[in-house]
């Protein structure tokens, strides 16, 4: 079920307004267009304070499952990108929102500067789900890129590694962190809960530090 607007825009409201407010945002999953909207329109009066903003653009579930439609991720583009300080898709929702920005071309780059092209201040490509021994995270910027490179932990993918990360990326920023120094931040967080992840009935979940195992 989707959110109610007026729920999203209370939530908002209470969150930001009541002390200590907050030092930054971390945006999952959106559902469809009415919620992107109503969401863009509240992000963008913190991102404009100067307040961080970390989106993680989910499209669908570790599962397989759909988890916004297609106007949905048109929003995401033409009505939000504006106000993200970062945006942190894997490599389907990379193209997913690249096309939606009107980039089809197979090029990495050209899919992350659409992302920029269109506001985003920057994009970090996860590489959480590809093949080999090693695994690469590239953040890209404004003529700018660094890429994040580690040993991919053997395994299934655990539930909500996305979460995490975009998570604890919002989290450093919130410390005062600048953008390369919390994404390094991010990466060495998540990869120590997938470190520490372990099977539960039929899933691989996450655990924090000395939970678990």
């Amino acid at each position: 079920e989707a959110v109610p607007a007026a729920i999203i825009e209370s939530s908002f409201q209470t969150s930001t307004n009541d002390p200590p407010g907050i030092g930054a945002v971390k945006v999952g999953m959106l559902h469809g267009e009415e919620t992107v909207r109503e969401i863009s329109k509240n992000v963008a009066l913190l991102a404009a304070k100067g307040i961080p903003v970390v989106l993680d653009p989910v499209v669908r579930s570790t599962s397989g499952s759909p988890l916004i439609s297609q106007e949905g991720t048109l929003a995401i583009v033409k009505e939000m990108l504006g106000s993200v300080t970062v945006v942190t898709p894997n490599a389907m929702e990379l193209e997913a929102l690249a096309i939606a920005a009107g980039f089809d071309g197979p090029e990495l780059e050209g899919k992350a500067g659409a992302l920029i092209a269109s506001g985003a201040g920057s994009v970090l490509v996860t590489g959480g789900e590809g093949e080999g021994n090693m695994c690469e995270d590239i953040l890209f910027k404004k003529g700018h890129t660094e890429s994040f490179v580690h040993p991919r932990v053997p395994g299934p993918t655990p539930r909500g590694t996305g979460c995490a990360l975009s998570t604890a990326i919002a989290a450093g920023l919130a410390g005062g962190l600048s953008i390369d120094e919390a994404v390094k931040h991010g990466i060495d967080f998540t990869v120590d809960l997938i470190i520490r992840s372990g099977i539960v009935g039929n899933q691989r979940l996450l655990f924090p530090s000395g939970g678990g195992k």
